[in-house]
């Protein structure tokens, strides 16, 4: 069981453990990120495009709003300009400031009216905040005289008040029975803050900040009015600067395209519509922020929620990936004591998934395993009996010889001691040497009978570092009466110096003895028998070749077949080859067999052999 401490150490990332726990865990982190954050941009561009469509409708709805506001009361004026206005200019001052009077209480926005003469002298004046003398002023010189002389009827004028009112200056002309000729005309100042705060009423409290520029793009309303008084420069807004470029054009440029950075210098969202008849254009601007709250705050939710979901999910990936590698260290400890020959090690079968079925499945090919050893064991075994039936009669002749001399040679002695002086005898050395015939031919006879019974004992399964030269003289003496007796010459070249192998001594043994054995069945009297054996540089290789009958090709396929023989039936049992091949293959050699039929045959063994202890040898095998 050596091997099992020398067990190789996987790295992390080629374990299954590791790499079952990493998948779930970035299995359950990308889709939830991938998803949360394609929703989240499709959340955020949906209400942006939605943003842009409220704005740009509230614009165009609150542009026009303005424009009816101030348009209305202008057309009123109008109205009555055009009916009852070269009469008005005729009429005492007391009708006209009455009659002034009357349109400012009807036109709420109006916070002054004035009635000039074709020479620029103001004939009335009506107003919500002064007290006006009847002494009437000249405003000749002013521009908006000078527009209305031309019935410049789309002239205006933005302007603050002294007290820091923003007003509206439009003109309308009044003419004479002939439409070319001016007579006069009124001058109004409109209230736009009240416009502005009004249009501000209309507007949804969400929908971030409003204010109106002329056309140059000055600040002429805001919803907060201190940045009016302020002067605050607007011109930096992306919407304003669109507006003054298409001035004059009549088109309406595309909705702001992304977010930008206001006046103010913070990020909103914006847009604007044209006022028409007025020239001004109506802006809007949304902070991002305040856009994209709802957004945020369903961010944060699923932040939240994929978080915990997350956490859910990566410790259930955790749970049954240690469940898993828990099943799978088992299997693998099972089958590492299959591989090292343990094979009455059982598994414990635990659950009803994969792991347990394939648990279960390499449970009874163990025991199929241990089940066909046991088989394989008990035939080497009867294998080793059947050779030791033939060779019983060689065995016993050769024991025969030494106990016949050592027997001729106690009886000498005995009769020697009879008749002369044991002294003379131990004197002269004869007693030693009669004693030293006795005792050489015992060691024989208990060498002979050791090796019969070595081989014929049932073997082990334990491992050692064996001497090849060594285990063939050793085989050999087992066959050394029929050697003789049959006058084989055996031709014997296996270097001294050959690295030590790794196996059974047994079990090589019993390899050597059925093929040696074999090849004495083949030979005829006086035959020929070649060991030699060599190193190459994967193991060391053991030939047996023989000058006997040969195999017939036909019989060739089935030379490994279990109980397959040409012998003659009582003098083999056909396991011989089969099992020096299953032999081999669990030793990791392996076994080559050429035969030329009446030529004789050559076996190459093939044994792993320790490289370490291999160095500065030099092959003089065969």
């Amino acid at each position: 069981m050596t091997g099992m401490k020398n067990k190789e150490i996987i790295p992390w990332w080629h374990s299954i453990k590791n790499r079952l726990l990493i998948f779930g865990i970035v299995m359950s982190i990308i889709p939830m990120t991938v998803f949360g954050y394609f929703y989240a941009k499709t959340l955020r561009n949906n209400l942006q495009q939605n943003i842009y469509y409220d704005i740009e409708i509230t614009t165009q709805r609150l542009a026009a709003d303005l424009e009816s506001l101030i348009g209305g009361q202008i057309k009123q004026i109008f109205s009555v300009a055009n009916v009852g206005g070269r009469k008005l200019l005729t009429k005492e001052q007391s009708y006209q400031e009455g009659l002034l009077y009357n349109l400012l209480q009807e036109a709420p926005y109006l916070e002054e009216i004035s009635l000039v003469g074709a020479d620029g002298q103001e004939l009335a004046r009506a107003s919500r905040r002064l007290v006006v003398n009847s002494n009437g002023r000249s405003v000749s010189s002013t521009e908006a005289f000078q527009n209305l002389a031309k019935s410049n009827l789309l002239w205006s004028e933005t302007f603050l008040d002294k007290y820091g009112q923003v007003r509206l200056k439009r003109i309308i002309p009044i003419h004479g029975l002939d439409k070319g000729e001016f007579t006069g005309g009124l001058i109004l100042e409109i209230s736009l803050r009240e416009i502005i705060d009004q249009l501000t009423k209309r507007q949804p409290e969400f929908q971030g900040r409003l204010f109106v520029v002329d056309s140059d793009g000055k600040l002429i309303g805001h919803q907060d009015f201190s940045q009016v008084l302020k002067k605050t420069d607007v011109r930096f807004s992306l919407p304003v600067k669109r507006f003054t470029e298409v001035q004059g054009r009549n088109t309406k440029v595309l909705t702001v395209a992304d977010k930008y950075i206001s006046y103010d210098g913070k990020e909103v969202l914006g847009d604007f519509s044209i006022v028409n008849n007025l020239g001004w254009a109506v802006v809007q601007e949304v902070p991002v922020s305040q856009a994209f709250a709802p957004v945020n705050q369903i961010i944060k939710q699923l932040l939240v929620a994929g978080g915990v979901l997350i956490f859910f999910v990566t410790a259930l990936s955790i749970f049954f990936g240690i469940n898993f590698n828990k099943s799978f260290r088992r299997l693998e400890h099972f089958v590492e004591q299959i591989r090292y020959g343990n094979l009455k090690y059982t598994f414990q079968v635990e659950g009803k998934d994969e792991l347990s079925k394939l648990g279960e499945t390499l449970d009874n090919m163990r025991e199929e395993l241990l089940t066909r050893r046991q088989q394989e064991e008990a035939l080497r075994q009867a294998e080793k009996l059947s050779s030791l039936g033939l060779m019983a009669a060689g065995v016993a002749h050769e024991i025969n010889n030494p106990l016949a001399i050592m027997s001729a040679y106690a009886e000498d002695l005995q009769e020697r001691i009879e008749e002369e002086e044991i002294k003379d005898l131990v004197t002269s050395g004869e007693l030693s040497d009669y004693l030293e015939v006795i005792v050489k031919q015992t060691t024989r006879c208990k060498g002979i009978t050791s090796n019969l019974l070595d081989y014929s004992r049932q073997s082990g399964s334990e491992k050692a570092k064996l001497n090849l030269k060594q285990v063939v003289e050793s085989t050999l003496m087992l066959v050394e009466y029929r050697l003789k007796k049959e006058r084989v010459l055996v031709d014997i070249n296996i270097p001294q110096e050959l690295p030590p192998l790794s196996g059974n001594v047994d079990e090589v043994q019993q390899v050597l003895l059925n093929i040696v054995t074999n090849a004495l069945d083949s030979l005829e009297p006086s035959g020929q028998l070649i060991i030699c054996a060599r190193l190459n540089q994967d193991n060391v290789e053991l030939e047996i070749e023989d000058n006997g009958s040969g195999i017939k090709p036909e019989n060739m396929k089935h030379i490994f077949d279990p109980f397959f023989t040409t012998k003659e039936p009582g003098k083999g049992t056909g396991l011989g080859l089969s099992i020096c091949y299953n032999i081999m293959q669990r030793m990791g050699g392996y076994l080559e067999l050429n035969s030329n039929f009446g030529e004789g045959t050559k076996i190459k063994l093939m044994f792993p052999y320790d490289k370490e202890g291999s160095y500065g040898y030099k092959n003089t095998g065969c």
